[in-house]
């Protein structure tokens, strides 16, 4: 029969027996009804007998809900009437309508808890826990006493003004009452040993189990401080008992009169630093002071800056501890799933707190008492935060009451102000636009615009400084518009504007300030995870479980489009293709399992997780764990314990760079050349920078490689201009198969680079003639424009994959923040954005580094000699940390010109300044020439004349094609291109033309036209 519709028939006599008396309860005069709770334990059943007299004051009804009980009786009296059995709905609840007299009702009920405390209830010999719906739940507070039968063994505890304990003949009675109303009632009991002594007015007292005793007496002591320190901000202690308890269960509940804490928590060491005093704190607020059932929760919030909070700045790390809320909410809160601050009603309960909720209540909440601080200033908060516990104690308060508090005591209208930050979900975000710095009258000033980019503009009192080069100045901005301008005198120049670097606003962090954390992929929309290979997938089974059970899509790598992969936030378990053509090979290990979270490469809102671990073992104990460590960027786990944690370093506040301070090096520091040549033969390969179009550059290069040939090293020289695929050309060349014009025309050299090929001649020619072998190094252009476009490998064919390196690492330190100011110094339109640049970019650095690592191997013995554009030599981001991936210990040096502009620090091993060298102006027609599909002369054709020029001049018309110059076939650009290689403006060449089908000979003279940087290589 089902137990919630069943026909109830009670044993009238036997149950009277435990009633008082009618009388008696008529007596009681009360608000509020009250409850008492008999219990009687078979721990051995995991079983609770209970029996509960509800006393209803007169005219009040009540509704109860009782749950997973099983209802063994009840019975309503009334004065005047008689006793009559309820009726129980098919959901277990009943209602009591309101009655002229007082009514008692009488429940008995079982309960049988789930084996492990599922149900947040927990009966077994060595322990009980009653924090879930164990008793009937009322609809209203009430107030409760309490009665239960024990092992002798056992002590108990639960909210209670009185608890006495007795001997029996079978063991132990408690019994308890409590003078504040409460909605329901929390119980435990088990074999503590208890500690107490005296914290002022307040008796405080641990009970802990035996196996835990000795941590008593160290938190006695921090009980007592903490105790202590909060009553002299905030009032007197509310109770006049309070007790630390342990609990088999893993909780955290700050409950009236004492806290449940789990027992692994309490041995935690940290525990009384942090979390203690965050619960003792809701004695105060939350239970002396009671939330509010439709005002909104402020408790967490206030608690949490009151105790959290302040503990942070105990050791100067609050400002650290602001920032973590920050990374928190912009992890967690989306459009989607946020609430006003004022509906935020709790986070949930442990294992399943809602991260979202908890960002609004806790962390959010938080940053607006922050704010409110540095509003009103210190001393009138903390005179609010009195005046509010005075005026509500023992009532129930919401975020409106906390309003009127803070404005009384600060004279301030304070209603604008907690209405933006509980009612509104968004979050502000601000960028600083249209920076100016001006000299006048021996003073600067300094003028920008501050842009919030919120729909609708906040009120904020905006932290700003500026760091000048005699010291600093800080001036507080206050806006409630989209766009604020503000002009600053100075007393010397700025170096930089500084915006919250504080953290005393609650708002968007820039990029730069956001480090990748483990919470911003727990807190993505789209959370993808790429699962191992299948010999792997044994060793993360454990973690796919839990990822899954979190609604994480898993898929499977040889199933992944590479365009995917910029669309949302990934984790890869294992290694895997995917993974390396992101971040390389991974890096090796010890024992143990590794979490390292990166910023998306392909797309900055999102992040990358990488995971390795060794066994299924070292994944199964460290998995479940994982939720717990949010806040890290890099986590190392052994044997399921953490062994290492980091969150990785960001810019502090929000920074705009003003006036660069300049470089320079003491003269003693200057080096001979002959002294920095002895110092490059040491090395394996030496990197030799260039700007590309700068014959300085080139001239240098060619110094540098004669000077080590002249120290007998067999040297091979690899150069970023040519495409693996000219190598043969370059062999040729070298080994006097073909002349200068066969390896110009066979290298494709003006199709694969277009830059002037006189800047490189000279090494070219010095190569050949020492047979000095030349390599290409890099990828045909039309692979990395392909993956520009597209934004994605993709659509590359199947003979264009085979050629670009399987590992590929965009993630590299200050790489993507190098490229990024590239990029936006040279727009494209026709293109996938910067996630296609970055990836065109890296593909071009790894194919470099992986045609030098395969050189070396070619060419045993030999120092390689690098030429490659500036950008690609850098020592942190460049080619050789990736050349270092490939070749571990290899001995490198790059050497760059002084240009401009400079390297950073510790980009380069040597900065030469070497004197100036001008290439005479290149010899041109001034003309822009197309190739058409035809068969012989006539393939050349016009189709811009330069008015730059003298073409023009000359007679050269557009659609004009060029059959000869000077007697020689033209047929082709690159024909026409190296017959002018050794001209010089002034001189004339005769063109010999075809004019809508008529012949012409035209006399040109050569002119100095410049020519446009070739397109379509990465720089």
């Amino acid at each position: 029969m089902n137990r919630h519709s069943m026909p109830l028939t009670l044993v009238i006599t036997g149950l009277l027996a435990l009633l008082v008396t009618f009388a008696q309860a008529a007596n009681a005069g009360t608000d509020h009804p009250r409850h008492h709770i008999a219990l009687n334990f078979t721990l051995d059943k995991a079983l609770v007998h209970g029996t509960s007299r509800l006393t209803i004051p007169a005219g009040m009804a009540l509704h109860l809900n009782c749950g997973h009980l099983r209802l063994t009786g009840l019975i309503l009296e009334e004065e005047g009437r008689t006793p009559r059995i309820p009726q129980v709905s098919a959901f277990n609840t009943l209602v009591i309508d309101e009655a002229a007299g007082v009514q008692v009702l009488t429940l008995s009920w079982q309960l049988q808890t789930a084996p492990q405390g599922a149900d947040r209830n927990l009966i077994r010999t060595d322990g009980i826990t009653l924090t879930g719906s164990w008793h009937p739940q009322t609809d209203r507070d009430v107030l409760f006493s309490l009665e239960a039968n024990l092992p002798r063994d056992f002590s108990a505890r639960t909210e209670s003004d009185t608890l006495q304990l007795v001997p029996t003949a079978t063991g132990r009675r408690v019994t308890t009452s409590f003078s504040q109303p409460l909605r329901n009632l929390n119980f435990v009991a088990g074999p503590y040993e208890v500690h107490s002594r005296q914290a002022g007015e307040v008796t405080i007292a641990t009970y802990f189990f035996p196996e835990d005793a000795h941590l008593a007496a160290e938190y006695l002591d921090a009980t007592a401080e903490l105790i202590l320190r909060f009553e002299e901000l905030i009032g007197p202690f509310p109770y006049p008992k309070y007790a630390v308890v342990a609990n088999r269960l893993p909780t955290g509940y700050a409950l009236p009169t004492f806290t449940l804490l789990g027992q692994a928590v309490l041995r935690l060491p940290f525990i009384k630093d942090t979390s203690l005093g965050h619960e003792i704190v809701h004695s105060w607020f939350g239970n002396a002071v009671r939330v509010s059932e439709s005002g909104g929760n402020w408790s967490e919030g206030l608690t949490t800056y009151l105790a959290d909070h302040s503990f942070a700045a105990d050791v100067d790390r609050d400002l650290l501890y602001r920032k973590n809320l920050l990374i928190r909410a912009q992890a967690y809160l989306r459009e989607d799933n946020t609430i006003p601050l004022k509906d935020f009603r709790h986070g949930g309960e442990g294992e399943t707190m809602d991260r979202a909720r908890r960002a609004v209540g806790y962390d959010k909440a938080a940053m607006v008492m922050r704010m409110l601080n540095q509003h009103i200033g210190e001393e009138k908060f903390i005179a609010g935060v009195r005046d509010f516990y005075q005026r509500m104690q023992g009532l129930r308060a919401d975020w409106y009451d906390l309003e009127a508090s803070f404005s009384r005591v600060s004279g301030h209208d304070l209603r604008p102000f907690f209405r933006q930050w509980l009612e509104r979900t968004d979050i502000p975000g601000m960028t600083i636009e249209e920076v100016y710095i001006d000299q006048r009258g021996g003073r600067t000033q300094l003028s920008f615009t501050l842009v919030q980019d919120t729909a609708e503009p906040y009120l904020l009192t905006i932290p700003v400084r500026v760091i000048t080069l005699s010291g600093e100045q800080a001036i507080p901005l206050t806006t409630n518009t989209a766009r604020a301008s503000m002009t600053i005198e100075l007393d010397s120049l700025p170096i930089r504007l500084v915006v919250d670097d504080q953290y005393d606003l609650f708002r968007r962090l820039d990029p730069a300030e956001l480090p990748p954390t483990w919470s911003q992929f727990l807190g993505a929309r789209t959370r993808n995870v790429v699962a191992p290979p299948e010999h792997l997938l044994p060793i993360y089974q454990p973690l796919l479980d839990v990822l899954d059970h979190m609604g994480c899509r898993i898929l499977v790598a040889e199933a992944i489009d590479p365009g995917e992969l910029a669309d949302g936030s990934w984790l890869f378990a294992g290694d895997s293709a995917a993974r390396q053509s992101l971040f390389a090979r991974p890096s090796p290990m010890g024992i143990g399992l590794r979490l390292d979270v990166r910023h998306s490469p392909l797309n900055p809102d999102e992040v990358m997780v990488l995971v390795d671990s060794t066994s299924a073992r070292e994944t199964a104990q460290t998995a479940h764990k994982l939720r717990h460590y949010g806040a890290f960027s890099r986590l190392q786990f052994l044997d399921g314990d953490n062994t290492e944690q980091h969150t990785a370093t960001t810019t502090k506040g929000i920074i705009v760079p003003l006036v660069d301070k300049p470089l320079g090096v003491p003269d003693q520091a200057r080096t001979d050349f002959d002294q920095i040549i002895d110092d490059l033969v040491r090395s394996q390969v030496v990197y030799l920078g260039e700007q590309h179009t700068d014959y300085t550059d080139h001239f240098l290069q060619l110094q540098i490689i004669q000077a080590l040939k002249a120290r007998d090293i067999p040297l091979v020289i690899g150069l970023e201009m040519f495409p693996r695929s000219s190598q043969q050309a370059l062999d040729d060349f070298i080994h006097g198969k073909i002349d200068e014009t066969g390896f110009i025309r066979s290298s494709r050299y003006f199709e694969v680079w277009g830059y002037d090929y006189r800047l490189y001649r000279d090494i070219f020619l010095y190569a050949r003639a020492k047979r000095i072998p030349l390599v290409g190094l890099n990828l045909d252009k039309g692979i990395t424009n392909r993956v520009f476009t597209d934004g994605s490998t993709a659509n590359l064919t199947y003979e264009q994959r085979a050629q670009i390196p399987r590992e590929r690492d965009l993630d590299i330190e200050g790489y993507r923040q190098r490229l990024a100011a590239v990029y936006q110094g040279h727009p494209t339109a026709e293109n996938a954005g910067f996630s296609g640049f970055l990836q065109a970019q890296a593909l071009w650095d790894e194919a470099m580094a992986e045609s030098v690592a395969r050189t070396l191997e070619r060419y045993p013995g030999h120092q390689m000699v690098v030429l490659a554009g500036n950008g690609h030599v850098g020592k942190d981001s460049g080619i050789p940390p990736r050349v270092e991936r490939r070749v571990p210990g290899i001995v490198q040096r790059v050497v760059t010109s002084a240009g401009d502009p400079l390297p950073r620090t510790g980009q380069v091993d040597y900065l030469l300044y070497p004197r100036p060298i001008t290439l005479q102006p290149a010899a041109r027609v001034g003309v822009v020439l197309i190739e058409d599909e035809l068969d012989g002369p006539g393939r050349v054709r016009v189709k811009q004349v330069s008015t730059q020029g003298l073409a023009e001049e000359a007679g050269l018309q557009p659609e004009d094609r060029i059959l000869a110059l000077d007697d020689q076939p033209m047929l082709d650009i690159t024909a026409f291109r190296i017959s002018l290689l050794d001209r010089k403006p002034g001189e004339e060449v005769q063109l010999r033309i075809m004019r809508q089908d008529k012949e012409m000979l035209l006399t040109v003279e050569l002119s100095a036209v410049p020519s446009a940087q070739p397109q379509g290589h990465p720089r």
